[in-house]
């Protein structure tokens, strides 16, 4: 007998049960949406397919669990806040070397500079759904941080593309590290707090 559970308890669907993991997938996604909630987990037959694994064809088991959009946006700030934590003095560095070295040198690092912000800009890509959708209280800051994250980066680009190393390293030492910084007080301190209080005490 083929059974489906969502956060430990087992589901009753409506007219027959569909045979593939997929197709419960895509019925879980559209019911949790409703109520507010994301799948997080879905394990088919002990086989994560969000890890990207091939689902199978069919199943016997299926165990998914699911957050609230709250919970899942906490999450995703506080995993990012873990792992961000000492970029600031990294980019500080990145801002020094790029004066020493080649060009080509400058080049290489580059992607190395891509590579370390790119998940600070997912994150403001990630959040403003959420903030457009629920209106949090710290949604006009998101706003601004994300607009000044994008002036800085295009600044940046636009020293990288015109050869300018003297520029690039300012705009990196004097706005984007400083930007960063500042978000990063401002999620931890604002955003993080007020969906840790409202987790707590849902009204």
């Amino acid at each position: 007998m083929r059974e489906v559970f969502v956060d430990g308890e087992k589901v009753v669907f409506e007219g027959d049960l569909p045979e593939a993991p997929a197709e419960i997938y895509e019925l879980l996604m559209s019911a949790l949406s409703e109520q507010g909630r994301a799948v997080t987990g879905f394990v088919s037959d002990g086989v994560n397919l969000l890890s990207g694994e091939q689902p199978p064809p069919t199943f016997q088991r299926i165990d998914a669990s699911s957050l609230t959009h709250r919970e899942l946006t906490l999450q995703v700030i506080k995993e990012f806040l873990d792992k961000m934590g000492n970029i600031g003095d990294d980019l500080g560095s990145y801002s020094k070397n790029i004066l020493t070295i080649g060009w080509s040198d400058v080049f290489r690092r580059m992607d190395e500079f891509i590579g370390k912000i790119k998940p600070f800009a997912d994150l403001f890509d990630n959040l403003t759904p959420y903030a457009k959708t629920y209106s949090p209280e710290w949604s006009i800051g998101l706003e601004q941080f994300a607009s000044e994250q994008a002036d800085c980066l295009e600044q940046v680009l636009s020293c990288f593309e015109s050869g300018d190393v003297s520029g690039l390293s300012n705009e990196i030492a004097l706005r984007f590290v400083p930007m960063f910084e500042r978000s990063r007080r401002f999620l931890a301190e604002e955003a993080v707090v007020e969906l840790e209080q409202h987790i707590k005490n849902p009204s």
